[in-house]
This record gives C-alpha cells, sequence and structure tokens, in this order.
C-alpha cells in the first residue's frame, strides 16, 4: 500500500495571467516551478534533498524573455 503525503503549498503567484508548471530536474535533485505567460516567466526552485528548504527565485521576469532550466550531476 502507498504512503500518503500531506499537501503543503509551496508556492502561490499573484500575477493572474501567468501559469503555473512543476518539473523535477534530471538527476531528481530539485522541484523547479516556472510561472509566466507565452511570452515572459520566471524560474524557482526547491533543494529537495533538505526539507527545511524554501523557494528560492532562479531566475526573475525579464520582458520578452522566456527561460528554461535542468540539472543534472553536481
Amino acid at each position: 500500500m502507498g504512503m500518503l503525503h500531506k499537501e503543503t503549498l509551496v508556492y502561490q503567484e499573484s500575477e493572474s495571467d501567468y501559469d503555473l508548471s512543476i518539473d523535477i530536474t534530471s538527476d531528481q535533485k530539485f522541484l523547479i516551478i516556472k510561472s509566466g505567460n507565452y511570452s515572459e516567466n520566471k524560474i524557482l526552485f526547491i533543494d529537495l534533498a533538505n526539507t527545511d528548504s524554501v523557494v528560492k527565485v532562479l531566475l526573475n521576469v525579464k520582458p520578452n524573455v522566456l527561460n528554461d532550466i535542468d540539472h543534472s550531476g553536481n
């Protein structure tokens, strides 16, 4: 039988025209949160190895720039 996990809100976007997506990096060390629209976005992350980790901004919004990120290895 699978384990039940408590749901925890880690990020809430204040921009109503932004969509959110989440992903895990290739090495499964970081949870990536992408928030943005068709022309700009920001990337946030959580260190999955650290249970006390908080959401940190990696790349902030720049007009007309769409960011993407991955992590593999150290």
